[in-house]
């Protein structure tokens, strides 16, 4: 009930399932965008009539925003078929970049993911790690993985399943 929006946001993308695999990065942007209209609209209805916090979500566009934003202060940037050194270290430049205008940043890989990559993300922004303390970062970036990793350049056969892996 008492949520920051950073947690509510997170935990719905936990939650969120894609309705299929899709080729390109605009398919599950448009995916999740839809998903996270509808749940955080619902989340608005108070039965009380007051205190439900109100939510934006919107598609950003432009070079230096992330694909979808919530409340302009919350970013996220989708990532599809993460496994090259080239895409970890523009996302890491990107992520950077966001941080000037978002308070917090999710990323949130999709298709197939190199796990190498992804620790090194993950300990990139190590310092911007949520934590259960009574000191929290100033800024926080959050990885949400909703695919099954492959390990280095050996490539595993395609899964039906999905899964979350929380850093």
């Amino acid at each position: 009930m008492f949520e920051s929006t950073f947690d509510v946001v997170c935990s719905l993308i936990e939650e969120w399932t894609p309705k299929k695999r899709y080729k390109k990065e605009e398919g599950y942007r448009d995916d999740l965008y839809e998903f996270l209209r509808r749940e955080l609209k619902s989340r608005e209805q108070n039965i009380f009539g007051f205190g439900a916090e109100k939510y934006t979500i919107q598609k950003e566009a432009g070079r230096h925003l992330a694909d979808i934003a919530v409340n302009e202060k919350i970013g996220i940037e989708l990532k599809v078929n993460f496994k090259k050194q080239s895409q970890k270290d523009r996302l890491v430049g990107q992520i950077k970049r966001f941080l000037r205008s978002y308070s917090s940043v999710i990323v949130v890989l999709c298709g197939e993911v190199d796990e190498g990559k992804v620790d090194e993300l993950c300990n990139d922004f190590k310092d911007y790690q949520p934590s259960f303390g009574i000191l929290q970062p100033e800024k926080i970036v959050k990885i949400i993985c909703k695919t099954k990793g492959t390990k280095g350049r050996k490539r595993k056969k395609k899964s039906q399943g999905l899964f979350d892996v929380l850093l």
